[in-house]
């Protein structure tokens, strides 16, 4: 589909015949280390309502990315990789008390899959053949898993040092360049920035790259195609860089702006304790970078989230709400998740059940249908899981040794 750009701070429109990544005016007030400035959106022309319509009449065939195209700023279809990214399971819990929305069963077992399905396209559209990303992991290894599947692609992935070794072991299998960096995520993501531009890489960062949202999307597009317009009253979505919840909100204002629904449902911004710039913006209206953040999950550890401009503006425009918990909490919902829904979430995965477990037992949830977007597979940080449980002694093998140490 067409596409313009519009800067999300100045309003300021650009073409989308050509690569850009962030506004030329609003990008002069970049520091480094800081929140991406100039972050801009992909607005499509609502004429062609007709036709994003008749992608959710037509109830045959999976909920996955390719159903999708005809909203996607997509020029070529015939780059989009082959692999089934998206269409997520949607399990109901409590006689519709609670959705899972489980995208932990994507190719490379995480959200992040959505993003970089569009980033590869856009790279392949541009005749660009070598991606460049800096994560804490999950976002790496997909982007690995992604460009393995497309022949002409080569990927470079810029990693801090702590990054989990599962999610790196990955990104090696894939068949990535993996540059682990001294220091943070911030570190990480400054150097993927200055080979861009010295070598000319297509750059996946997220939000300093339009198209991860647009990826990111996808996720609202699909419950909109699952549930109709009787949407869940609340989505608890985890939140580190903020680009999954502004993806989810740009999906549903998608949606609205075509005449499909009337409103968003009540999004719900999940942040670690140690680390939640995005939820004291929403709160304070302004952005302050924590040098100090820290948290178990870290794929929403950010000192300065990138996209936190588009995120804060989201929440405050369209009513949502935010929700801060502990360490403690996040790892004690890994196994409350697991061993209640068979669904087995990293910790920032995990963050959002927490989210939801703390707005419930506080009675915000009377009466109310909620929804929880668990964006990472617990394989990907067995560490952290591991926390939470306790080692086995071994057993005779006898019947009389089962009844003395267990109790059924």
């Amino acid at each position: 589909m067409e596409f313009n750009y519009e800067c999300v701070e100045c309003g300021k429109t650009f073409e989308g015949n050509k690569s850009l990544y962030v506004c030329d005016d609003c990008s002069e007030h970049q520091k480094p280390g800081g929140e991406t400035r100039g972050v801009l959106k992909i607005k499509y022309n609502t004429k062609n309502k007709k036709t994003v319509e008749n992608i959710f009449k037509d109830k045959s065939g999976k909920r996955n990315i390719y159903r999708y195209l005809d909203i996607l700023p997509i020029e070529n279809p015939i780059h989009i990789s082959k692999l089934d990214v998206g269409n997520s399971a949607i399990y109901e819990f409590g006689s519709q008390e609670l959705y899972i929305f489980d995208d932990t069963r994507n190719p490379s077992c995480s959200y992040k899959d959505r993003a970089s399905i569009l980033v590869a396209a856009k790279a392949l559209d541009f005749k660009k053949h070598d991606i460049i990303a800096a994560s804490t992991g999950n976002a790496a290894s997909s982007m690995a898993c992604i460009s393995a599947s497309i022949s002409k692609l080569r990927c470079i992935l810029c990693v801090p040092e702590k990054a989990p070794q599962a999610k790196i072991t990955q990104m090696q299998m894939f068949g990535a360049t993996v540059v682990k960096v001294k220091g943070s995520y911030d570190d990480a993501f400054e150097l993927s920035l200055k080979l861009s531009e010295a070598f000319e890489y297509y750059n996946r960062n997220t939000a300093f790259n339009p198209f991860t949202i647009e990826g990111k999307k996808t996720a609202a597009l699909e419950m909109f195609d699952h549930f109709g317009r009787n949407l869940p009253d609340y989505i608890f979505v985890s939140v580190g860089d903020g680009c999954i919840i502004s993806g989810i909100y740009k999906g549903f204002e998608d949606l609205k702006e075509f005449g499909l629904i009337e409103k968003i449902p009540v999004i719900v911004s999940c942040q670690a304790q140690g680390s939640s710039v995005i939820n004291k913006a929403v709160k304070s209206g302004k952005i302050v970078q924590d040098n100090n953040a820290s948290t178990v999950a870290d794929s929403i550890l950010v000192c300065a989230p990138r996209n936190s401009v588009m995120a804060v503006k989201y929440i405050r425009e369209y009513n949502g709400k935010t929700v801060d918990v502990t360490d403690c909490e996040i790892l004690n919902s890994i196994q409350k998740l697991a061993s209640s829904t068979g669904v087995f979430a990293e910790p920032a995965g995990a963050c959002a059940y927490a989210g939801f477990l703390k707005f419930k037992s506080e009675g915000k949830l009377k009466d109310k249908r909620s929804l929880c977007v668990i964006t990472g597979n617990g394989l990907k940080d067995i560490i952290s899981a591991q926390k939470t449980t306790n080692i086995i002694d071994s057993i005779r093998p006898t019947v009389m040794e089962y009844e003395k140490n267990f109790k059924i």
